[in-house]
């Protein structure tokens, strides 16, 4: 089995000449270390739940599908208490 490579400083324009016409896998370290979410979640578990608690709509989502229909990722349930 082959290593997935991993990329660190990764912006839109390295993306676009660099990683995306290999067509491979890829790790992007660091992309969304900027991202609200990822931000309260690194304060604490509480603050990441209030977070996302608060831009809850009360909609089901399939978390785990991408637009193809392919699988994503394992799924996952948070839950505000």
């Amino acid at each position: 089995m082959r290593a997935i490579t991993e990329w660190h400083d990764v912006d839109r324009q390295r993306f676009e000449s660099e990683i995306q016409s290999q067509y491979q896998p890829a790790v992007l370290r660091g992309v969304v270390a900027s991202w609200p979410a990822v931000e309260r979640g690194r304060a604490s578990a509480q603050s990441l739940r209030e977070y996302l608690a608060a831009r809850d709509n009360g909609s089901e989502v399939d978390a785990t599908r991408d637009g193809g229909g392919a699988m994503v990722g394992a799924p996952w349930r948070i839950v505000a208490h």
